[in-house]
């Protein structure tokens, strides 16, 4: 195959599986292979998330994927070899090849909330139980012991959407473990001006509870935070990223 490349006898190319043809895009990483985005489009190096790159001398086909691509990316590209017959490649072998990241200290989930008012959902703790565990070092059944007393061994914190940068010095401002915060992501109190989302540890149900107090059908909104050891949290901690629509 690999002389047959070099020949011009074999093509090597990407797969648009949705249309069902080739996509003769030129390479845009070294002479054989592509970058993608987080679209699972193809693009430049600046923009990429991934690559696939055909490495000849190995006899491979190489993924890689640089350290600043951030754990949910989850995309799925599709390579082909084929040969040169004039008749669009129809004799062809194509792998498809799955790209994903995933951090054990992060647990990524997607809500449909109703559009009542204070009707939230449940993030399921028992769905993370292992990471929870791993992450805080403890069992979890001692995990959900904790979570029930604001002062107990475990801090929720909130974390800034855009900077990452958890907020310690909040007081709860929701029931138990838990805020109120406004549509700017700011943690509050009941009654201020903006108030629109909430994050509310639910020990009964082994979760969490994110709702909204009465926002529009369609509004979409995003929810970062963390449970932490308070005698080490750089080290014990797990982070939940919820993104949520309101239905």
């Amino acid at each position: 195959m690999l002389s047959a490349l070099e020949s011009g006898k074999a093509v090597f190319y990407n797969i648009n599986t949705a249309r069902g043809q080739w996509n003769k895009t030129a390479p845009t990483k070294g002479s054989t292979g592509w970058y993608y985005d987080a679209d699972g489009l193809i693009c430049e190096q600046a923009s990429g998330v991934a690559s696939i790159e055909l490495d000849k001398s190995k006899k491979a086909l190489v993924v890689e994927v640089p350290d600043n691509s951030t754990a949910g990316l989850s995309i799925a590209e599709n390579v082909g070899f084929a040969i040169n017959n004039g008749k669009n490649y129809d004799d062809y072998v194509r792998f498809n090849i799955p790209i994903s990241v995933t951090n054990p200290g992060l647990i990524i989930a997607s809500l449909e909330l109703s559009n009542e008012a204070f009707t939230p959902s449940l993030v399921d703790f028992t769905k993370s139980q292992e990471s929870i565990e791993k992450c805080l070092g403890i069992s979890f059944s001692q995990f959900l012991k904790d979570i029930q007393d604001v002062n107990g061994p475990i801090a929720m914190y909130m974390v800034n959407n855009e900077t990452g940068e958890w907020d310690t010095t909040s007081s709860y401002t929701a029931n138990g473990l838990g805020y109120w915060v406004t549509d700017k992501y700011q943690v509050c109190s009941w009654g201020t001006d903006g108030i629109s989302y909430y994050a509310e540890t639910d020990t009964s149900n082994k979760g969490v509870n994110i709702g909204h107090i009465g926002v529009a059908s369609g509004t979409k909104f995003e929810l970062n935070f963390v449970y932490a050891m308070k005698d080490d949290p750089q080290n014990k901690f797990i982070q939940f990223k919820v993104t949520a629509i309101v239905k």
